[in-house]
């Protein structure tokens, strides 16, 4: 074998082992990403879906928590509103007022009656503190005595929310001089006298302790939440919950995010009638985000707001997350295990035709497919089946020709060989036909040459059944006969006759039954004419 021809079997099989296998692992690799992509798209639509619901619960159950617990924290302040306002109108508690702001507040009956009317006040059960405030911004009397006497007209929006609301309560956050950073609910009733003109103002506080139990109860369904106020002052706004550490209630600095969230949300609930509990998203103070419910309270005169974490909200589908990977990673490999059988299970055929094929184009011509199904594989190796029988046949027809050619090719250098190597014409002749019918298988061989006057083609040399007697005889035949002889002399040109039966100009001879078909050749010679006979197979 040559080297270039070793080169391209090598190439050959190089790219063969390139490719083996390649088609069941690229249709393997297909279907597995073509099931990977629905089975992502449907565990992506079903998880946010699923996170949507959850949210939309998580929505639901807090502003139903928050309607619930707002609603108890405004009975429990219009009820200190109500029994301040009643205690205020009783004739005797109204006396009492009137004698403590006629009264010297060093002498003993008014430190009686202050002991008169904080005992009253604290029999309400609903307050902490009190005070007594004349129109002046003073503080004429109060549970504190150290309050007495102190200016409140320098905090010009506690002094204002003071003297200019009457039966209604206030949470207010850092009221100086009084609750230094700190938030207290401020219920406010105005004391008018017989001319019906207001005297002072009488103010009960609920301080941070209780407000902060009200608070808590927000909480109850997500502990990890947080609850606050968000106090509305005439000029500040102040966000209240409690220290994560102390419990204690305190204000703190929002993040940007929350203060726009929450003031818009705000300032849009104090303007409507239903100002029912609002969902908010944003990030909070710690950078987290949070879903929120924010409520506007007009008994309070507050908001009030709820955050939840998402931790507490998609901590069960977090956990869900991860048995749904594990099963979704199993359905994957489950899959892909199946659809590689399967695909084994297709492709082995074709590699096995793939095989044969390739040992068939390798010259082992006896390879033949088994054509055990009825698909299209089936039908594949039936096909490659009927064309290696064609091909088979055609390399076979190939080599006999080849062979036969081989051997005329070898016979005429033999013929070629005894003409060069003798020198009488006449056995130069007898020889030569006689080759050709034994190398070639001929019928019969004949040369004929014209005479002189090149009218007669005459039988020289013939070596066949017919020779002998023909050679007896002298046969000739005219130039320009009826016969083929006579058409090659005349137009020296060759002529076959593939079928002498056929042929118009053929002059049956009796001697030469069995003759098929006729070669008749002009010699290179101008007067030498060779003729071959072939008889039937």
């Amino acid at each position: 074998m040559t080297l270039a021809k070793r080169s391209k079997v090598t190439k050959t099989k190089d790219e063969e082992s390139a490719y083996q296998g390649g088609l069941a692992r690229t249709l393997v690799r297909t279907l597995v990403l073509f099931t990977f992509i629905p089975l992502l798209l449907m565990a992506g639509a079903a998880y946010f879906r699923t996170r949507g619901l959850l949210r939309q619960q998580v929505v639901n159950e807090t502003q139903a928590q928050m309607t619930t617990q707002l609603s108890q924290m405004e009975l429990a302040v219009k009820t200190k509103d109500i029994r301040l306002d009643r205690l205020l109108r009783n004739p005797d508690f109204a006396n009492q007022i009137a004698s403590t702001l006629s009264s010297n507040p060093q002498s003993a009956t008014f430190t009686a009656l202050r002991n008169e009317i904080d005992q009253t006040i604290n029999d309400l059960g609903s307050f902490n503190q009190f005070m007594l405030m004349s129109p002046d911004g003073i503080i004429r009397l109060a549970s504190k005595p150290e309050w007495e006497g102190v200016s409140v007209k320098d905090d010009q929006p506690s002094f204002h929310t003071f003297f200019t609301h009457d039966g209604q309560s206030f949470l207010m956050y850092n009221v100086s001089n009084l609750y230094p950073n700190q938030l207290v609910l401020a219920t406010i009733v105005g004391y008018r006298d017989t001319a019906g003109a207001r005297a002072a103002t009488l103010i009960a506080f609920t301080e941070a302790q209780n407000l902060n139990t009200s608070l808590q109860s927000l909480i109850n369904l997500y502990p990890s939440a947080k609850a606050y106020f968000v106090t509305q002052n005439i000029e500040t706004k102040n966000f209240v919950g409690a220290d994560p550490y102390t419990n204690e209630l305190t204000a703190f600095q929002p993040s940007e995010a929350q203060d726009t969230s929450l003031t818009t949300a705000l300032d849009n609930l104090m303007n409507v009638e239903n100002n029912g509990p609002r969902a908010l998203e944003y990030s909070a103070a710690d950078g987290q985000a949070v879903l929120s419910e924010a409520a506007w309270s007009d008994t309070l005169q507050a908001g009030v707001v709820l955050e939840i974490p998402p931790n507490a909200i998609y901590s069960e589908l977090n956990n869900l997350i991860q048995l749904t990977l594990a099963l979704f990673l199993i359905e994957l490999l489950a899959m892909g295990a199946v659809i590689s059988l399967g695909t084994i299970r297709v492709f082995r055929p074709l590699a096995s035709l793939a095989e044969i094929t390739r040992r068939f184009a390798e010259g082992d011509f006896n390879q033949r497919a088994e054509a055990r199904s009825k698909d299209e594989v089936g039908l594949l190796a039936q096909s490659f089946n009927r064309m290696a029988e064609q091909l088979s046949d055609l390399y076979r027809s190939l080599e006999q020709k080849v062979e036969e050619r081989t051997r005329q090719i070898r016979t005429a250098a033999e013929v070629a060989h005894q003409i060069t190597s003798s020198t009488n014409l006449d056995e130069l002749l007898n020889r030569t036909v006689q080759l050709i019918v034994e190398q070639f298988s001929f019928y019969q061989a004949s040369v004929f040459m014209l005479d002189r006057a090149g009218k007669y083609a005459v039988l020289n040399s013939s070596y066949g059944p017919a020779a002998k007697e023909m050679l007896a005889r002298g046969h000739r035949l005219e130039v320009g006969s009826e016969s083929i002889i006579g058409w090659v002399t005349n137009n020296n040109q060759p002529r076959i006759a593939s079928d002498v039966a056929e042929d118009p100009i053929h002059l049956n001879k009796e001697l030469l039954p069995a003759t098929l078909y006729q070669d008749r050749t002009p010699s290179s010679v101008g007067n030498l004419v060779s003729v071959a006979v072939h008889e039937p197979s």
